[in-house]
């Protein structure tokens, strides 16, 4: 499962830019240590900032998928692919929900 991870800084509630990118890089950190509830936060978070929107609803469709919220992780995925068609772990988990 592709995803990625880090530290979190909020501003005001709303991660933007750097602050964004590094809740998707915690997300992923919190999915390799089996903390879903936690990890689905930190990439909801990033879901604020278009420029990584397209991967935190791929990596949280990976974190539905793997907590077998099987509708959740297809909405998820599909409007990751929507946003990026080209994001190959999102087609790949897309895959695994069908």
């Amino acid at each position: 499962m592709a995803v990625v991870v880090c530290l979190v800084v909020l501003a005001q509630g709303r991660p933007a830019g750097a602050d964004a990118r590094q809740a998707l890089q915690q997300a992923a950190a919190l999915v390799q240590q089996g903390r879903l509830d936690d990890a689905a936060r930190q990439a909801e978070l990033a879901l604020t900032d278009p420029e990584v929107r397209a991967g935190a609803y791929s990596v949280l469709g990976a974190i539905r998928l793997r907590q077998q919220r099987l509708d959740e992780s297809a909405r998820c995925l599909e409007e990751a692919l929507r946003l990026e068609p080209t994001l190959r772990g999102a087609q790949l988990n897309l895959t695994q929900v069908y």
